[in-house]
């Protein structure tokens, strides 16, 4: 029986077909733009990038720019999630059921706003969960 199961939540336990993910990425383009100073095209581009790199836009934009990776992640999971989860079921209860300790991993702040944290054991912000698989990264080597 598992002890522990640890949860993305950004587009793993919700159906990917809803929205959310596109609307990450938006707002992650529009944070690049503000902050960086580029267009939208080349803000993409670099989102691919740095998630075809370092498997997390975050890092990259961490590394090789200096950006807090807290408001970053902050500004880009700030919208409703409500109008783009789609689920069939009920995930909570889906949840609940599970044997042992439920861990979920996000940005800190998504979970709070999201009203998500009374479905875990624990959660642990995303960077303390890279920092414990072996350093502050995302894909495995």
């Amino acid at each position: 029986m598992p002890k522990l199961w640890l949860f993305d939540l950004d587009d793993t336990l919700f159906e990917a077909s809803g929205g959310m993910l596109h609307k990450i990425h938006l707002l992650m383009n529009e944070y690049m733009c503000r902050e960086l100073g580029m267009e939208w095209e080349e803000a993409s581009a670099l989102r691919r990038h740095y998630w075809s790199v370092y498997g997390a836009t975050f890092l990259g934009l961490w590394r090789h720019h200096g950006i807090d990776p807290r408001d970053f992640l902050s500004f880009a999971h700030d919208f409703d999630p409500r109008l783009y989860i789609q689920f069939s079921g009920c995930p909570a209860e889906d949840v609940k059921r599970l044997p042992g300790r439920k861990v979920a991993t996000m940005p800190g702040p998504c979970l709070k706003r999201w009203s998500l944290t009374m479905l875990w054991t624990a959660w642990w912000p995303a960077l303390t969960c890279m920092r414990w698989a072996n350093g502050v990264r995302s894909r495995v080597a």
